[in-house]
């Protein structure tokens, strides 16, 4: 899969395989990784890594002198490490996927009524694009105050409609803050940076594009604002691949990822969707993350 940001590829087999990559597999993804950056003009830096079970490199393509090493941002690649950092504190026993936003944030009618599950899986029925989510000096609550408050915030029935957006990771990861009584920057070190050894840097930020220190991280783009290298993302997609259970990383409850892997309203309408867009990748969403095959 193509992560916009830095343009990597961080690719881990899993039960969608239907068997083990063997060399003239991975030729024929080269080829398509080599067509995608000669549809960017040919000079994009790229690259393909591909790892095993055991979390071993076993193939890398570097194209236009792509460093696995440099970091930038991930973009939409952040919502998958955020739903890992949400999981952790609903496996704490601190919150549920179930729990709503008026249990959590004291909202209160309609909107009252979205759950943690449906902000996860863009289904929530909020305006999927709002201008806080930009701003680098307020906070992550002040943001979300402002979602709530928003005339227009509320566009569909909870669970009704699909909408790709940023806006519910910014609700979502508040809910973690109250309910944990940590900041997002607390979370994500203490669940994913400290076990993983990941250098401070390795964080969410408002508009990392800027480059750091300008980026911003009182108002942490949740569902787009992660920096971190295609080494760095290698370590936190395998989080999620192994259920929680890598290293120090130890979920007590690894069937939340079957949750992550799973569509929560697969009745909703689809709006706005970059893959409903392609007729090849009609791909539907689960908590954080494209579901790339049909699950058992």
């Amino acid at each position: 899969m193509r992560l916009f940001g830095l343009s990597l590829l961080a690719v881990l087999t899993s039960s969608c395989s239907l068997a083990a990559a063997q060399p003239a597999a991975f030729a024929a993804v080269d080829q398509m990784v080599r067509a995608a950056q000669a549809q960017d003009g040919g000079k994009l830096p790229m690259a393909l890594h591909v790892y095993d079970r055991q979390d071993r490199l076993v193939h890398a393509t570097t194209l236009s002198g792509f460093d696995a090493d440099k970091r930038g941002p991930v973009a939409s690649a952040s919502k998958l490490v955020a739903a890992t950092v949400i999981l952790a504190v609903v496996d704490q026993g601190q919150l549920s996927l179930d729990d709503s936003t008026q249990k959590v944030l004291g909202w209160s009618g309609e909107r009252g009524r979205i759950t943690l599950r449906q902000l996860l899986g863009l289904v929530s029925g909020l305006n999927p694009t709002v201008r806080c989510t930009n701003h680098a000096d307020i906070s992550l609550a002040e943001c979300v105050d402002r979602i709530r408050d928003e005339r227009s915030a509320l566009q569909h029935a909870p669970g009704a409609h699909f909408d790709y957006g940023g806006t519910t990771f910014q609700v979502a990861a508040r809910m973690a803050e109250v309910a944990s009584g940590q900041s997002w920057q607390a979370l994500f070190a203490q669940h994913l940076g400290q076990p993983l050894a990941l250098p401070d840097a390795v964080n969410f930020y408002t508009a990392p594009w800027l480059g750091l220190p300008r980026a911003g991280n009182s108002n942490p783009r949740i569902g787009g604002g992660l920096w971190a290298s295609l080494n760095d993302y290698a370590k936190l997609m395998a989080v999620a691949f192994h259920q929680g259970q890598r290293g120090p990383v130890r979920f007590k409850n690894p069937a939340l990822f079957d949750e992550l892997a799973s569509e929560p309203q697969p009745q909703a309408s689809i709006g706005n969707s970059p893959m409903a867009r392609s007729a090849q990748q009609p791909f539907r969403y689960g908590l954080g993350a494209w579901l790339e095959c049909v699950p058992a």
